[in-house]
């Protein structure tokens, strides 16, 4: 006999579930966070908040370098030389100006066998091949090969393709008269077109101007990027110059005086070429000879830096001076003995001459010693001074040369009984 099916029981698992009118067990509270953990857990949120915008600031306003270099394409410059003004003489003929040369320029990465380059680039430009191989190795990606060659020169480089092998374009400074032409007071501008010497280095600022420059968005193999950054300057051209000088005479100036120099076996040579009625000077050639024995114009301005006596050439200072306080009269004769005697020191004309009568005009046509210190005499100490200060002698011109010497004279306060004589034939000081 088969037992009956015993009924299930839900009451016995869930008593909750029973009819059973006993009390039903509460659920237990969760437990509580205290204040001190929630605050600890807000400042470090803030904390990390802070840090984080602080990298992210800090990032943005200096980013590393190394990071920029990994993820960025480097900027390329080139420098765009401004035009250099041109010097002009007083009729507007051109004394030094500056015309487009060829520069050869190379990027050592890219050339693979330096040596097989400096053989091919020296048949075309005439250089020996041991001269041009540094420059072609090493590293960088760029190194001057030749500058400021001639433009045809350029173009034959040019046609030989040569990978790493560039020919840009740079100004050269030219001489239309040649290289000797007012060398000294022109000056000379060094390679990379700055005055070094003369006007070109006193007005270098007026004359270089401002360069200007192109920035572009390169690869590492440094060829521009399509589309990429690209930013251009322009530059601002120098200014033009126009001096007193004649081209003309000072290319006359400078023939005579080489030849003058070199038949008289001497050392150096100084020629200034002014107008009277306005002290403008017109010409002014300076040659010296060299160690070799070969005179040629030099770069020192010998006018302007040196000082010498004048000489008999001062003598119509003195005549100026005499003329002009009243002492003496153009057409009127005063008396020049055959020698004069000042503080035991015997003064003679050459050739000698009897007791005379001349002008003033004739004293200075025959330049005569004793005629021109009797006319300093009749003029006296202060006013023969006042007159040569106010020639500007003992004073630097306003030319602005380099190095340029004011002379030498004496204040009044130092001269001596000999003074007077000797200044007025152009002895005792110096210009």
């Amino acid at each position: 006999m088969t037992p009956p099916r015993g009924r299930f029981d839900a009451s016995a698992r869930h008593p909750s579930r029973s009819g059973s009118t006993g009390r039903s067990r509460p659920t237990p509270p969760l437990p509580l966070v205290g204040r001190g953990r929630v605050v600890t857990v807000l400042v470090v949120l803030v904390l990390a908040l802070g840090g984080l915008v602080y990298r992210i600031v800090d990032v943005q306003a200096t980013p590393d370098p190394r990071v920029l270099e990994e993820v960025s394409n480097p900027l390329g410059e080139i420098i765009v030389p401004a035009p250099r003004g041109t010097v002009f003489d007083r009729n507007g003929r051109t004394i030094a100006l500056s015309l487009p040369a060829a520069t050869v320029v190379s990027d050592p990465r890219l050339i693979a066998d330096p040596h097989a380059v400096a053989a091919a680039l020296s048949e075309v430009m005439g250089i020996k091949a041991e001269d041009l191989v540094d420059n072609l190795r090493g590293d960088g990606a760029f190194r001057y090969v030749a500058r400021q060659i001639d433009a045809d020169v350029g173009e034959h480089v040019d046609d030989l393709g040569i990978e790493g092998i560039r020919v840009i374009s740079e100004p050269r400074r030219e001489h239309p008269n040649g290289g000797c032409s007012a060398l000294a007071a022109v000056g000379r501008v060094n390679i990379d077109h700055v005055g070094m010497s003369g006007i070109e280095e006193s007005y270098d600022e007026h004359l270089s101007g401002t360069a200007g420059r192109v920035m572009k968005e390169v690869g590492v193999d440094g060829t521009t990027i399509p589309g990429g950054l690209e930013e251009v300057t322009a530059p601002t051209e120098g200014r033009d110059i126009t001096m007193t000088l004649d081209r003309n005479i000072q290319y006359q100036a400078e023939a005579m005086m080489l030849e003058v120099v070199a038949a008289a076996g001497a050392s150096s040579g100084v020629a200034l070429v002014s107008l009277p009625a306005t002290g403008e000077i017109v010409a002014m050639a300076n040659v010296a000879r060299a160690s070799n024995g070969i005179v040629d114009c030099t770069r020192h301005n010998l006018a302007a830096t040196w000082s010498y006596e004048p000489g008999s050439v001062f003598k119509p200072v003195t005549a100026a001076a005499a003329l002009s306080s009243g002492a003496v009269y153009e057409h009127v004769a005063i008396d020049v003995p055959s020698y004069l005697t000042v503080w035991e020191h015997r003064f003679e004309d050459t050739p000698t001459h009897p007791d005379t009568q001349w002008t003033p005009t004739e004293i200075v046509a025959r330049s005569s010693n004793i005629g021109t210190i009797r006319m300093a005499q009749m003029t006296g100490e202060e006013k023969l001074y006042r007159t040569i200060r106010s020639f500007g002698f003992g004073t630097r011109t306003a030319l602005d040369f380099k190095g340029e010497s004011k002379g030498i004279l004496l204040p009044l306060s130092q001269w001596s009984g000999l003074s007077l004589p000797n200044m007025a034939i152009g002895q005792g000081l110096a210009v």
